[in-house]
């Protein structure tokens, strides 16, 4: 999986000087697959899969008590940005209005990370894989004053989805053609991705899950 790395840059006196940050990573070990070991020109081994440790000034091969250090470390870290998000399929409803797919959920959301977070905009990402009409869309809304969310908190909220691009055919009977479709996709729908862009431009990315309350 990728991380982030930080780069700054900045002079000393006349020489330029590149500063790499790389934050304590969420999902340690990172594993190496099909690592090379050269002497000089020479390829003498590959390794199927390598992890690699740094200490002091060195780089060495990790140790069973570093992989076990990391898996503890990962438990132990809490990341900057964290949403866990749900809604109720009861409360799931498609439409259309003006020509436009509209979607509306009730949105569950918990931020188990270190920072409040405040959005500004969602987007709904291929939230009924059933559906063929509606794999094209990507449904965004914009909350009045954006959706703040406290750390530690949860916070509940209706969210109304506008598809981006307009209907070509007759709306009526796209629309009964999606409901008997989405009567299907609602036993077997079980999340879909909804990207999360904050007030300071940063996306986040949540995987939303249906709740249990749809078995009750």
């Amino acid at each position: 999986m990728l991380f982030d790395i930080a780069s700054y840059d900045f002079p000393i006196g006349d020489h330029p000087l590149s500063v790499l940050h790389i934050p304590p990573s969420l999902n340690k070990p990172h594993v190496i697959r099909g690592h090379q070991r050269f002497k000089g020109d020479d390829l003498i081994a590959t390794d199927p899969h390598r992890i690699f440790v740094r200490r002091g000034t060195t780089t060495e091969i990790a140790t069973r008590v570093d992989i076990e250090l990391m898996y503890y470390d990962r438990k132990n870290i809490v990341p900057e940005y964290e949403l866990l998000s749900s809604f109720d399929l009861s409360g799931f409803v498609f439409g259309t209005s003006a020509g436009r797919a509209t979607l509306t959920i009730h949105l569950t959301l918990e931020n188990t990370g270190r920072r409040p977070i405040s959005i500004v905009k969602l987007k709904c990402v291929q939230p009924l894989r059933y559906v063929n009409f509606i794999k094209e869309f990507n449904f965004s809304s914009v909350p009045a004053g954006g959706l703040i969310v406290e750390v530690g908190s949860i916070k509940s909220a209706r969210v109304d989805f506008v598809s981006a691009e307009a209907f070509n055919d007759d709306h009526e009977s796209v629309k009964r053609d999606v409901q008997d479709d989405l009567t299907v996709a609602k036993s077997e729908l079980t999340s879909f991705t909804l990207e999360m862009i904050l007030s300071t431009g940063k996306t986040i990315v949540s995987n939303c899950i249906i709740s249990e309350l749809r078995k009750l």
